[in-house]
């Protein structure tokens, strides 16, 4: 892996972010695992696909409860998280900036269906040194279009 950093591909299961495929250079450890599920309000895969859903569903979701912040930095705000979701459609990767744990970095891409829906997103997560945005979005998008054309 040429980022050096833990890869996931995840999917929207309900309210929560499952992780279907985890890889990881070794020597490093991520306690995340395949099958897992963490909550998509705080995590770089979750906020990819709670941006891509229908008004409606995302409606829903918010219905479900109040969000729970797991570090100091998580968003827990329904409208600026509704505004940061709005953002990470136009510019086309989302972000968790600490806000699982701290000193984890995390950042998004989508994959989409022939179609053209967003069906997963995959992403890097590494330690806040060294996180280096563009080329970890760079290899992502690279990354994203491969795993598309296998679709």
């Amino acid at each position: 892996m040429e980022s050096q950093a833990a890869a996931h591909l995840g999917v929207l299961d309900g309210d929560m972010v499952t992780y279907l495929i985890k890889e990881i250079p070794p020597g490093r450890d991520l306690f995340t695992r395949e099958g897992m599920q963490l909550e998509a309000y705080c995590s770089a895969v979750g906020k990819m696909l709670l941006a891509h859903l229908p008004d409606s569903a995302l409606d829903s979701y918010f219905s479900g409860g109040p969000l729970v912040p797991l570090t100091p930095r998580t968003m827990t705000d329904e409208a600026r998280l509704r505004e940061h979701l709005a953002s990470v459609r136009g510019n086309g990767h989302a972000i968790d900036d600490q806000e699982i744990a701290e000193d984890l970095v995390c950042v998004a891409v989508p994959v989409r269906s022939a179609g053209g829906a967003v069906i997963a997103a995959i992403s890097c997560s590494m330690t806040t040194p060294g996180f280096q945005l563009d080329r970890t979005v760079d290899l992502l998008r690279e990354a994203g279009t491969m795993i598309e054309a296998r679709l």
